[in-house]
């Protein structure tokens, strides 16, 4: 069963480790990042998880008058299996029930 939530803490390991294999060193987020982004916006910063890991994680702010999705990564082997269409969704939902217009 795959489900939708918020990010904690618990699973900062997990989605570095997604930033890892995802984006070349010199673009990818740093642990303080998300420890900050996850203390500003906690509702913005969501993962997608099976049974036994997680599969990958979005983060989104909504500005005053714009959503911002500022990153979307999914797990290398669950590309291409909806995984980051899931997430973008998501963001797209949460921003359109602030009554943002703009993404």
């Amino acid at each position: 069963m795959i489900k939708l939530r918020e990010f904690s803490l618990s699973d900062l390991e997990e989605v570095m480790e997604i930033e890892r294999v995802s984006f070349p060193k010199s673009q990818a987020y740093s642990e303080n990042y998300f420890q900050k982004y996850f203390r500003e916006y906690p509702q913005g910063f969501i993962i997608i998880k099976n049974e036994e890991k997680i599969l990958g994680y979005a983060i989104g702010q909504a500005q005053k008058e714009f959503g911002e999705i500022i990153s979307i990564a999914s797990h290398p082997a669950r590309r291409k299996k909806g995984v980051g269409k899931t997430l973008a969704n998501f963001l797209i939902a949460h921003f359109k029930k602030k009554s943002l217009k703009k993404i």
